[in-house]
């Protein structure tokens, strides 16, 4: 996961929040960090939703998905280099065909399959 975020621009400012002004400096550092782009998602998604049925809009969501579908195969493969042994790949397919299966949140997928996986540490697997 911590491929696919912006995690050092995150810490870096937190850290520097919480370095000047302690726990309030880091939560306002975090929290002016993550402001502008919630609001630019919470416009943009208001306004995608009253022209998703424009026809410039859908042949520009047909055009961008074969890169999308290409942003996440490059992003599987990363992430599937970190895979070490049959826990992570088993936990990583149990993962998979839940999320096909069922419709969950996949960040709670993801919380459940890290929890595990910490589990069978401890176990010494």
């Amino acid at each position: 996961m911590a491929l696919l975020t912006p995690g050092p621009v995150l810490l870096m400012a937190t850290f520097a929040g919480y370095l000047h002004h302690g726990w309030s400096g880091a939560a306002a550092s975090t929290v002016a960090l993550l402001a502008a782009p919630w609001v630019l998602v919470q416009l943009a998604g208001g306004w995608l939703g009253r022209v998703r049925e424009h026809p410039v809009v859908r042949a520009a969501a047909s055009g961008l998905l074969p890169a999308v579908v290409g942003l996440m195969g490059s992003a599987a493969l990363v992430l599937g280099t970190s895979f070490h042994g049959p826990a992570g790949l088993g936990i990583a397919a149990a993962a998979a065909l839940t999320l096909v299966r069922y419709d969950l949140n996949p960040a709670w997928v993801v919380a459940a399959g890290g929890v595990l996986r910490f589990l069978l540490h401890l176990g010494g697997v």
